[in-house]
């Protein structure tokens, strides 16, 4: 920002780099000409070969809102070498609503450890996407493209995922329609994608630490 003010404002010194200052999950700072990545390469992760627990209704469907929650636990992703995620992980869900609304907040976690990697939340009249609400018929399914935060972590090797599903999350408004819209999730045809990325021998950028007055 500094060089940007510099140049742009006073008119002197270098012009900016167009690039983008990254710090992973763990504290290492690069630097990447984009971000997200754009030779980032999916891992689909079949929900269905996870396993879940929660509330639960015929069929196998699980259950988000009204005080109930879903977790999924994906251990066997990660067993021959630490995974950098990088970019804007997906979870497209097959979920059945039970009332013209409803919302799930999704957290991902390190399986092993619980470190927060990132999130995603979305209310299902938005399932297909864009700015515009659309009216979902109860009992009807549809499938929810969720997207999550940017997320930038590196992943060890032998650690697996936990997705956490609930209604909301901190920071984030409870459904407009209350406890009486939950969401029925079916895990078996839903699926993570994550984005991965090998910057094993890129650049790492030196940050100074701040001195102490």
């Amino acid at each position: 920002m500094f060089e940007w003010f510099e140049y742009y404002l006073q008119e002197r010194g270098p012009k900016p780099e167009m690039s983008a200052q990254i710090q992973r999950n763990d504290g290492h700072w690069r630097i990447e000409s984009i971000w997200p990545p754009t030779d980032s390469q999916p891992l689909p992760i079949d929900l269905g070969d996870c396993d879940y627990d929660g509330a639960f209704v015929g069929g196998g469907v699980s259950v988000v809102g009204g005080g109930q929650s879903v977790t999924i636990d994906c251990p066997d992703i990660n067993l021959e070498s630490p995974l950098h995620i990088s970019g804007l992980p997906t979870a497209h869900l097959a979920t059945v609503p039970t009332f013209d609304g409803g919302q799930v907040f999704i957290e991902m976690q390190d399986l092993e450890t619980g470190l927060r990697l990132g999130h995603a939340t979305m209310d299902i009249r938005y399932h297909a996407g864009g700015y515009n609400p659309q009216t979902v018929i109860p009992g009807e399914e549809v499938t929810m493209m969720m997207e999550f935060q940017g997320i930038d972590a590196i992943l060890p090797t032998g650690h697996g995922i936990r997705l956490i599903l609930t209604d909301t999350g901190e920071d984030y408004l409870a459904p407009a329609c209350g406890t009486a819209c939950t969401v029925h999730v079916l895990p078996s045809m839903s699926e993570l994608t994550l984005p991965i990325i090998d910057r094993t021998n890129s650049t790492s950028l030196i940050v100074p630490s701040p001195t102490e007055n």
